[in-house]
């Protein structure tokens, strides 16, 4: 049986899959993979100019197309650009992420931020498809990717910071908590000799830490309590801030991963919702309702007061008892074993075994957090 799932293709008078401009489409997936049809919502511009082999209903076309696998990463229509300063957001929709292209476009100077890489835990196979609509970007607009920057170690996604960092010699920056991540998670899989100093990454950042990008300068707030590691990237009006908080219907993240707490995420975001009104907050994820559209972006102002679970009006009390009943019913991210496993390593490869592979551990029925407990 088909199962419909929404993509974003490409559509042209000529080719379907050969023009810059995306639409939202409802598409049929093949179990093997292949997209076998799609619906497309046109854009009123393009209503009575209707291109050979399309049926035309009132403001939509049919239009079949082959594909070999969907198309991941999804450039949003809108790329803000304030001053100098370029913020185009790409969104991954298998695990509801987004990815930023930030850059100095007088001095083509750029960074990446939470870049995914798209694993596949059947295969155990990796795709760079996510990022490298980024990278050719970046490339077409001749910025010099000078950093990586991540907000937290992800538990949800792969993260494609080596990759990004082999093929544009950027640098790799995240929190100064990051050992404290690596060691627990070390000790979950039991890795060995593995370096839980952050050697890995070319800078931890501590708050208030600065970061030069062209003539942009990124400023370093702690935002701890999703993860002890999550930091949140302040620059001009603008503020990329990981997990800490979702659209507003959507409210927070989750506090229960290991050195989160939910009274530390409390406190973090007191901080964002002092920072000016007009500020953006660029999000992480966000996790849209069948038919809706992503969004990347809220100001402070529209946080602060539609929250759904930390909007003005919520204690830090009641704010914990929600948040800590809601975890219990969570289950793990469908990725977090591969995900943290890969994440800890930063820039560094996984070491191989004798016969030159490296391997991913699962630890067999067994929690983390009962592993945690009986290793203490």
């Amino acid at each position: 049986m088909y199962c419909p799932t929404t993509y974003w293709v490409r559509y042209s008078p000529t080719s379907v899959l050969a023009s810059s401009t995306c639409f939202k489409a409802r598409a049929e997936r093949h179990p093997d993979g292949g997209i076998v049809g799609a619906v497309i919502q046109l854009q009123p511009l393009l209503r009575g100019s209707w291109p050979t082999g399309l049926r035309q209903k009132p403001g939509f076309a049919t239009i079949f197309i082959r594909a070999a696998w969907p198309v991941h990463a999804r450039q949003e229509a809108t790329t803000d650009l304030i001053n100098n300063m370029e913020i185009t957001p790409f969104y991954e929709s298998g695990t509801g992420t987004w990815t930023y292209l930030l850059a100095d476009t007088e001095q083509n100077k750029a960074a990446i931020i939470d870049p995914v890489m798209i694993f596949d835990p059947v295969s155990g196979l990796c795709s760079s498809s996510a990022v490298d609509p980024l990278l050719t970007l970046a490339r077409q607009k001749a910025y010099s990717i000078e950093w990586v920057l991540e907000t937290h170690i992800h538990a949800d996604h792969v993260s494609a910071a080596r990759y990004v960092c082999q093929k544009t010699g950027a640098k790799l920056a995240a929190g100064h908590r990051v050992p404290l991540v690596q060691a627990t998670f070390a000790r979950v899989f039991n890795l060995d000799g593995f370096a839980c100093d952050g050697r890995q990454f070319d800078r931890l950042l501590e708050n208030g830490a600065e970061l030069r990008l062209g003539g942009l300068i990124i400023r370093v707030l702690e935002t701890p309590g999703h993860t002890p590691d999550s930091i949140s990237f302040l620059v001009e009006d603008a503020a990329f801030i990981g997990d800490t908080l979702f659209s507003p219907a959507l409210g927070s993240a989750r506090c229960d991963f290991p050195g989160g707490s939910a009274r530390q995420l409390y406190e973090s975001v007191q901080k964002l919702h002092a920072l000016p009104d007009h500020t953006k907050l660029y999000l992480c994820h966000d996790y849209p309702v069948d038919g809706a559209v992503a969004i990347s972006h809220v100001s402070v102002a529209e946080s602060r007061q539609q929250n759904a679970h930390l909007k003005s009006t919520v204690n830090v009390e009641d704010y914990v008892e929600l948040r800590q009943s809601r975890d219990a019913t969570l289950p793990l991210p469908r990725l977090i074993l591969p995900s943290v496993q890969i994440n800890i390593h930063g820039k560094a490869e996984l070491s191989a075994e004798a016969n030159g592979l490296a391997y991913l551990k699962t630890p067999l029925n067994k929690r983390i957090r009962d592993i945690l407990a009986s290793s203490e």
